[in-house]
């Protein structure tokens, strides 16, 4: 005879929120002092905004991390430059995908999804973003140049030229808004 231990919805919440925060202080202090050190070796015009590009990136990975199957859209040219110094370091960058979630997170070029699917991914990014870190995620946005307000997901035709879009004029003629 076996016995099943059936927890209640309220259990199951609690128990995701405990391993989702244990994931979220694993990836805040992860090490990356050699990422910085790379990515300000290849991008000396970052400096001032290092911090807060690293901060997206950590944010964007944790992201990563407890929504695998879920398409997220790189959030800006600058944290993916960031991804990028990382991954270079190919055995850094593997164990700190399996220390954080277990898995290798891949890096996927954007351009080539449809636009269908990047607007999905687009929109799967900023509604994470605000219910996970809706109190720093404005000010942190515009830090690395994106014109996202909380309030109201940008236009394209506010657009800084982001991961998601880099479309060019004639792409935000016919498509004026993202969302």
């Amino acid at each position: 005879m076996t016995s099943t231990l059936v927890k209640s919805n309220s259990e199951q919440m609690e128990l995701i929120d405990i391993i989702s925060k244990n994931v979220f202080a694993q990836v805040m202090s992860y090490d990356l002092s050699l990422i910085r050190e790379r990515f300000l070796k290849d991008h000396p015009e970052l400096y001032s905004r290092l911090d807060s590009i690293e901060l997206l990136y950590r944010q964007y990975m944790y992201l990563c991390a407890i929504k695998p199957k879920m398409s997220l859209s790189v959030p800006s040219n600058e944290v993916d430059k960031f991804w990028h110094c990382h991954i270079i370091h190919t055995q850094a960058y593997q164990k700190f995908c399996n220390d954080i979630a277990g898995y290798f997170i891949h890096h996927a070029p954007h351009s080539l999804l449809a636009n269908e699917e990047k607007k999905v991914a687009r929109r799967n990014l900023l509604s994470l973003f605000m219910i996970h870190f809706k109190d720093s995620t404005n000010v942190e946005f515009l830090k690395c140049g994106l014109n996202f307000s909380v309030d109201l997901f940008g236009d394209c035709q506010d657009c800084h030229n982001c991961v998601t879009c880099r479309g060019g004029e004639e792409h935000h003629a016919e498509n004026s808004r993202l969302f």
